[in-house]
């Protein structure tokens, strides 16, 4: 399957986005690009995010996800495939900082993820 896979800086920065050949232009790198985005501004994968706005069914925080969704203009989205990327930043393991994040699009949700790992 023709994959894309997008690769942030702590700040949400591009550091490398690649299409593989016969991936279409557009939608497969804004949903990846999405997916890294989403673990940068939440601090978490795109799949905790998911889970906590969707996994329950509840109306109300769907709604709160949709509305998130949307202030953050797309840059959020509720969907596996998106991995925050941690250091070590202590000698004893106990501290951690975050890198960066990768998304990939492409293929189902749970096997992007899979990849982004």
């Amino acid at each position: 399957k023709p994959m894309c896979v997008t690769v942030l800086d702590s700040a949400g920065g591009i550091l490398v986005q690649k299409r593989m050949d016969g991936c279409p232009d557009g939608a497969y790198v804004k949903i990846s690009y999405a997916k890294a985005r989403t673990c940068i501004h939440l601090r978490t994968s795109s799949r905790a995010f998911r889970e906590k706005y969707t996994g329950s069914g509840e109306v109300a925080k769907f709604t709160q996800a949709a509305g998130m969704v949307s202030i953050m203009e797309g840059e959020l989205v509720p969907v596996s495939g998106g991995v925050l990327i941690r250091s070590t930043s202590s000698a004893d393991g106990s501290t951690t900082v975050v890198v960066g994040a990768i998304g990939v699009s492409g293929a189902a949700a749970d096997e992007d993820e899979y990849l982004a790992w």
